[in-house]
């Protein structure tokens, strides 16, 4: 992954285009396995017998202060609903697709 610029906040049209130019190159590429917590467990709701069977339920969680993470978007991360304080982590969990692959 790209190190993020070592800038607090975005006061500046330099740091805008520094910020900017970091999350372009953030985006062509995929966060590692190893940078984040995935974990799978059953999924509640409709689904036949399949669902008390097969972990479908995907949970992500990534500590906020994991330095791929920039500092100008930590703020706005912990004032994210996803934000699970006593973790200092996003919580992101999906239930949509029912699959791990």
């Amino acid at each position: 992954l790209p190190v993020p610029p070592n800038i607090v906040s975005l006061e500046t049209t330099e740091k805008h285009a520094q910020a900017r130019s970091w999350a372009t190159k953030f985006q062509t590429r995929n966060i590692p396995k190893k940078l984040v917590e995935l974990t799978f467990s059953r999924s509640s709701g409709p689904g036949g017998q399949n669902v008390n069977k097969v972990n479908t339920k995907a949970t992500l969680r990534c500590p906020v202060d994991s330095e791929w993470i920039p500092l100008w978007c930590r703020s706005a991360l912990i004032k994210s609903p996803h934000y699970v304080s006593s973790t200092k982590s996003i919580l992101i969990t999906s239930t949509q697709h029912r699959s791990q692959a």
